[in-house]
């Protein structure tokens, strides 16, 4: 989202505060009091999770990821199985990777704003028990505040996981969701929670019709002078998540602030809904 006057994109070079692994790549976008921290490296055949983080001096008002090399093969199951705030700082997604190692990247995103920012933000986290079957949450912020980020973790894959839905329920709540395909399992859910009244909030959404077996991207942009702080997306259960993340826009700047997009592949034998959630702060 550009700006009126001034440099809009500063090339930064901020230590974190995680380790990476040392072939990983990691950039760093900077847009006004935003910074968007991207990391990608090779997904590890099988269950396989990626980390972002925001550096000392910001604070995370949201994140995501996607399974980089595109599925192209029908036959190929990958997908993102979980994605959640893992600290006050960090983002973490998982998946499963159908392919050999390397045959897919796995990529992780987190929104950072500056920590001398308005923004007055909290979070909270909780592990459950899951049990086999549909798993549904709110995880609700506390009163006085509401809710700009969240997601769920499920944790190491063990059989057959989906993720469709990490949301803004309403104004005070982030919902989730998943398919747990064992037994019994822990569950960890997020939310990332803003003072009210400490900055402008916006929630916006779209869909598209995704056809049976055929993959569809949905993308929604904020609304002119606001960024995008953490978004989401709801689609049928048993489809397959590809993407959940911010992009950029055509204006130029290479930061991904204008909004959010969610790619799914429809695994139902008739069309389905995809639909993507801004969530954009001023």
């Amino acid at each position: 989202m550009r700006r009126v006057a001034g440099p809009l994109v500063v090339a930064v070079a901020f230590s974190l505060r995680f380790a990476t692994p040392a072939t990983a790549t990691t950039t760093q976008q900077r847009s006004g009091p935003f910074l968007y921290v991207t990391v990608s490296d090779d997904a590890t055949a099988g269950d396989f999770a990626q980390l972002a983080g925001c550096p000392t001096g910001f604070k995370m008002t949201g994140g995501g990821g996607a399974l980089g090399k595109p599925v192209t093969d029908s036959d190929d199951n990958s997908r993102l199985t979980s994605s959640v705030n893992e600290t006050t700082t960090s983002f973490r997604i998982r998946g499963f990777n159908d392919l050999g190692a390397g045959g897919h990247a796995a990529i992780a995103t987190a929104a950072c704003i500056k920590a001398t920012s308005a923004a007055a933000i909290g979070y909270t986290t909780d592990v459950s028990s899951a049990a086999n079957g549909i798993r549904r949450e709110a995880q609700v912020c506390p009163t006085g505040t509401q809710a700009i980020g969240g997601g769920v973790d499920m944790g190491t894959l063990t059989d057959e996981e989906f993720l469709s839905a990490s949301l803004p329920q309403d104004k005070t709540s982030w919902f989730t969701q998943a398919f747990n395909g064992s037994t019994t399992r822990n569950v960890v859910d997020g939310s990332i929670c803003v003072a009210e009244g400490t900055v402008k909030v916006r929630f916006v959404k779209r869909s598209v019709v995704v056809q049976p077996d055929k993959r569809g991207t949905a993308k929604v942009s904020c609304p002119s002078t606001f960024r995008v702080a953490s978004g989401g997306f709801a689609m049928s259960d048993f489809s397959h998540l590809i993407a959940s993340l911010p992009f950029d826009g055509s204006d130029a700047d290479h930061a991904p602030d204008d909004g959010w997009k969610a790619s799914a592949i429809n695994s139902d034998p008739s069309p389905m809904a995809l639909t993507a959630y801004a969530v954009c702060l001023k």
